[in-house]
């Protein structure tokens, strides 16, 4: 599931989706960071499930940026963009 959160860049409160919400995550939760991720596991999940979720996310995330890739290289020449910056003929 990929979901988006709001943080307000003056207060820095993080608005998550109603969904979240109803799933659990709610009051004082515990938030794991390591380089240029987060991880804000369920209230309620044991050590195997997290360790198992962060697998499913991690794939999907490689996934999805394998898949913008491929997509970003095979632009067709209409779509690309010259090295100034203007479209090509």
């Amino acid at each position: 599931m990929r979901i988006k959160v709001k943080i307000n860049p003056k207060t820095h409160v993080a608005y998550l989706p109603k969904c979240v919400i109803e799933e659990g995550f709610e009051g004082e939760v515990d938030v794991y960071g390591a380089g240029s991720v987060i991880v804000i596991p369920h209230p309620n999940a044991d050590a195997a499930t997290i360790k198992e979720s962060i697998s499913l996310v991690a794939r999907d995330i490689e996934l999805t940026y394998n898949r913008r890739s491929r997509q970003e290289t095979h632009l067709p020449k209409s779509k690309r963009i010259r090295q100034n910056g203007g479209d090509e003929p």
